[in-house]
C-alpha cells in the first residue's frame, strides 16, 4: 500500500479525534523521519510545557512523517498521570494538524 502523506485523511475516532489504521501507521512510520523529541523539565522536575512546545516548534520545519511523545526517550517513567495527558496535548497542538503523534504508553502512578 501507498500512502500519499500530502492527502492522507485520517479516519475520526468514537470521540473525534484522528485516528490512523494500523496499515497507514505501519507505512507512516516506515516511509520517512520519525521525531524523538526530548521531554523538557523544569528544575524541580515538572513537566516544562513552554520549552517543549517551543522544541517541537524548532522540529517541524525538518519533515517527520511521524513524532513519539511522552516516552520516546524513556521519560515516561518520570511523567505522573496529569503530566503525561499534557505532554501528549501539547504535541498534538503544535505539531497534529501536519504530524501524526505517537503517544507513549508508560508513566509512574
Amino acid at each position: 500500500m501507498t500512502l500519499d502523506l500530502a492527502s492522507a485523511a485520517p479516519a475520526t475516532t468514537r470521540t473525534g479525534r484522528s485516528a490512523f489504521s494500523p496499515t497507514e501507521l505501519r507505512t507512516l512510520l516506515s516511509s520517512g523521519l520519525m521525531s524523538f523529541p526530548l521531554t523538557d523539565f523544569h528544575e524541580n522536575g515538572d513537566f516544562n510545557e513552554g520549552s517543549y512546545r517551543s522544541r517541537l516548534e524548532w522540529l517541524m520545519p525538518y519533515g517527520a512523517t511521524v513524532l513519539f511523545a511522552a516516552g520516546g526517550t524513556g521519560e515516561g517513567f518520570s511523567l505522573t498521570t496529569a503530566e503525561h495527558s499534557q505532554v501528549i496535548r501539547a504535541a498534538v497542538e503544535t505539531c497534529g494538524s501536519d504530524t501524526p503523534i505517537v503517544a507513549g504508553g508508560i508513566q509512574r502512578p
